[in-house]
């Protein structure tokens, strides 16, 4: 499990540190007042970020746009299935 402030997007790829690159498709995106909620399809799973709205406006992302979704492995817990 991670939170969706622990999830970049990006149009390709980027090259540093995050290793958790996931391709994704962009399903829709909520104003949250600070941030856009946007909702992911990754392989079949629904995951979500957080983005400002400046990054929003800068990467141009909108429902139907695949692009990339990183989580830092520190971010993500893992918990038991009851």
């Amino acid at each position: 499990m991670f939170p969706p402030a622990a999830v970049s997007i990006f149009r390709s790829a980027p090259h540093g540190s995050p290793r958790n690159e996931l391709p994704a498709v962009v399903t829709g995106v909520e104003d949250r007042g600070l941030v856009q909620r946007v909702s992911l399809e990754v392989a079949g799973q629904r995951i979500q970020a957080d983005v400002t709205p400046s990054a929003m406006r800068e990467l141009g992302i909108a429902p139907g746009d695949r692009i990339v979704a990183v989580v830092k492995a520190t971010q993500v817990a893992l918990h038991p299935v009851a």
